[in-house]
């Protein structure tokens, strides 16, 4: 399922200045590859999106207008294994095998021909690797527009640094 949510507030400063702010949530939860309704396949996906921006745009003639804007998004992203907690003795694992893990769960394997992103025919079996990973964007973004006769000339500067801060699950 996924779901959203978005507002956003309109103020009218004068004849030549608007100013907008708005807010934007929303998550999604995702089972990617469940094959066989089995926890020995497949990766569970779940992403949450954070973001807000305040925009001001100001006539500074007839044909000229600028536009600024302000923006932050986060987002953040869980994955996991079905088969995650899973004893893996259940499958027909030797049991020292589940006393010598870290994690317990599913075994990963993969076949020679490959698997995920590098697939040739199979899909990767076991604990894919969980991760936590939220993600930061911010963008300042400033665009200045002249309209002169037939003719529309835009120029701007749009700067964002992206941040993703990776720590293990």
């Amino acid at each position: 399922p996924i779901y959203n949510e978005l507002g956003r507030l309109d103020f009218y400063l004068s004849e030549k200045n608007k100013l907008s702010y708005d807010f934007r949530h929303n998550d999604r939860l995702q089972h990617k590859n469940l094959y066989f309704n089995d926890p020995a396949y497949g990766t569970l996906l779940a992403r949450k999106n954070w973001g807000t921006s305040l925009d001001d745009i100001y006539t500074l003639s007839p044909t000229l207008i600028l536009d600024m804007r302000a923006s932050w998004t986060r987002f953040h992203e869980i994955s996991g294994s079905p088969g995650d907690g899973i004893d893996p003795t259940t499958y027909g694992f030797p049991s020292y095998l589940a006393a010598a893990s870290q994690f317990v769960g599913l075994p990963y394997m993969q076949f020679a021909s490959g698997c995920g992103a590098n697939a040739v025919a199979f899909q990767c079996v076991g604990m894919t690797g969980d991760s936590n990973t939220p993600y930061d964007i911010f963008q300042i973004f400033s665009s200045i527009v002249k309209i002169t006769g037939n003719h529309t000339i835009k120029a701007g500067v749009d700067l964002r640094d992206y941040r993703e801060s990776t720590y293990p699950h």
